[in-house]
């Protein structure tokens, strides 16, 4: 019986060291994992946000009447720097009657310092009047000098006729619009119908 109780007593020792070993790996394993925080989802905020925002519309006034409207998907703002970043850019800019002039989509876009500058990127189309479309990579308007600029490609596009380029200024208030470099344009003539006459 001596000899019984010497090989359980090393099974049970054997048994308790292999469960504390067990529960040592267990508590350093649950230790190591939780040091390290959990990973945000993929439509997370980034850390400096302040205030995350879905179906943005802001309107800039002058005078009381509406200068430019911005609209997005979502948005963030960060108070630190003064900058809110959205997605998915819808903007319309109006006339001095408030009647919408241009409408502008980009796939991204920030806006800093209270709406003094904004800048869009991605897929920038901007719908001009008559038919014409304006076509670049980034876009800025700065509303103090009332003015869209961008020093990307550009085409622009109308019925007959296609300007491209590299960089482009508008003057909001007067209209004039400058390409700035390697200005290529192409002009289709309508053919004419019937002979001479």
């Amino acid at each position: 019986m001596a000899g019984g109780r010497a090989v359980l007593r090393h099974l049970l020792l054997g048994c308790l060291l292999i469960g504390a070993a067990a529960l040592t790996w267990v508590i350093v394993r649950q230790d190591s994992s939780s040091t390290s925080p959990p990973r945000p989802p993929a439509d997370a905020p980034a850390p400096s946000t302040d205030l995350a925002l879905a179906r943005i519309d802001y309107t800039e006034t002058r005078d009381g009447r509406p200068v430019w409207r911005l609209q997005a998907e979502n948005a963030e703002h960060d108070r630190a720097s003064d900058v809110t970043r959205a997605r998915q850019v819808q903007m319309v800019f109006f006339d001095r009657q408030q009647r919408p002039l241009y409408r502008l989509r980009a796939d991204a876009g920030k806006m800093e310092a209270q709406g003094r500058q904004v800048e869009v990127w991605g897929g920038v189309k901007v719908e001009l009047s008559e038919g014409r479309q304006l076509r670049t990579e980034r876009l800025r308007l700065d509303s103090r000098k009332n003015r869209v600029s961008t020093e990307a490609p550009v085409q622009l596009e109308a019925r007959n006729w296609t300007v491209t380029g590299r960089g482009l200024d508008y003057e909001l208030d007067s209209g004039r619009l400058t390409v700035r470099s390697e200005v290529k344009a192409r002009l289709q003539v309508p053919a004419h119908a019937g002979g001479n006459s």
